[in-house]
C-alpha cells in the first residue's frame, strides 16, 4: 500500500506502475523543462551582470528582451541572429565589401561601417 503522506514514496509508487518506456520519457521531459527553464530564468540576470561589470548599462538586456517581445524568439535565438549578422558585417567590411539596408528600389537606407575597430592614429602611438 503507497503511503500518501510521503510524496516521494507516492512518486516512486507511480514511475514503477508506468510502463519503463513511458517513465523515461517522462523523466526526460520533466528534467529538460526544468533546464530549459532555469536557463530561461539565468539568462537576463546573467546578461545584466555581465553589463555591469563592464561598465554597460541597461541597454543591452533591455534591447534583447525587448527584440525577444516582438519576435517570440529566445534570448539565445535572437542573440544567435545577431551575431551571424555581425559576422556578415566584419567579413564584408574585410573584403572590402559594404552591408546596408536598402529600399526596395535598391536604395541605400542605411549603410553599417564601423565593424573593424579603427587603428590609433600615429601620433597617440608611444614607441
Amino acid at each position: 500500500m503507497p503511503d500518501i503522506a510521503n510524496p516521494d514514496a507516492r512518486l516512486s509508487d507511480l514511475l514503477r506502475e508506468l510502463p519503463p518506456g513511458d517513465a523515461s520519457r517522462l523523466m526526460v521531459g520533466l528534467l529538460k523543462g526544468i533546464a530549459e527553464e532555469a536557463v530561461r530564468d539565468a539568462l537576463p540576470a546573467s546578461l545584466r551582470e555581465f553589463s555591469e561589470q563592464n561598465g554597460y548599462s541597461d541597454a543591452v538586456p533591455t534591447l534583447l528582451e525587448e527584440i525577444t517581445s516582438k519576435t517570440g524568439k529566445s534570448g539565445a535565438a535572437v542573440l544567435r541572429k545577431a551575431l551571424t549578422l555581425y559576422n556578415a558585417a566584419w567579413n564584408a567590411e574585410e573584403d572590402g565589401n559594404r552591408l546596408a539596408i536598402l529600399t526596395p528600389e535598391d536604395e541605400i537606407v542605411h549603410d553599417i561601417v564601423g565593424i573593424h575597430p579603427k587603428p590609433a592614429p600615429a601620433e597617440n602611438l608611444v614607441s
